[in-house]
């Protein structure tokens, strides 16, 4: 009777092999894909590499009481609200006032629309001063967040991104750049 049982456990291994071995190396290629999987696509499911199309003659509003209304040509961000033709530009009620520091940009991944300052978020490899990185490139720093390898700078022109995250892609010292936009409500950082 002991025997028949042991027959039977014994018929889980494969013939020729050992189960236990196979469930490990199942195992382990599981998690190496796993691994592969994620150094292409974060958790937020954004890739690597952010792409943004850029409304330059986008019109940016601070418009807290909600004094402007929203029509086909006028959207709302939070506090703001923005035109992507110019249309918002002759503005002229009290309260709500054109900010000239804001871009709208659309996230190319996502879809989602959203305001920026132009501040691009620079993760630098440990060991590295970030700002002779920013120096090299001319990038005025905003902030520093060096407990965790970071810095904030201000793009000059904010059309020419692509051209900058592909420069400092290409720098050994820069691990991952990202545009800091808001998109109502929470800050991308």
């Amino acid at each position: 009777m002991v025997d028949q049982i042991y027959v039977q456990i014994r018929g889980l291994d494969m013939p020729g092999s050992n189960f236990l071995l196979h469930l490990f190396a199942f195992l382990v290629s599981s998690l190496f894909a796993a691994g592969c999987f994620s150094s292409i696509q974060r958790i937020d499911g954004t890739t690597e590499a952010q792409a943004f199309e850029i409304y330059a003659t986008s019109v940016v509003v601070s418009d807290p009481r909600d004094l402007i209304s929203v029509d086909s040509g006028i959207g709302v961000i939070g506090d703001y609200k923005y035109s992507l033709d110019g249309s918002l530009a002759p503005v002229l009620l009290r309260g709500a006032e054109t900010d000239s520091s804001k871009t709208v940009v659309k996230d190319l991944v996502t879809g989602r629309i959203g305001v920026t300052e132009g501040k691009l978020i620079i993760k630098y490899a440990a060991g590295n001063n970030p700002d002779n990185i920013a120096l090299d490139y001319g990038y005025e720093v905003v902030d520093h967040l060096r407990l965790i390898n970071r810095m904030v700078v201000k793009l000059p022109n904010l059309t020419d991104l692509p051209n900058v995250q592909n420069s400092l892609r290409l720098d050994e010292r820069v691990l991952e750049t990202s545009l800091e936009v808001d998109y109502g409500g929470y800050r991308l950082r």
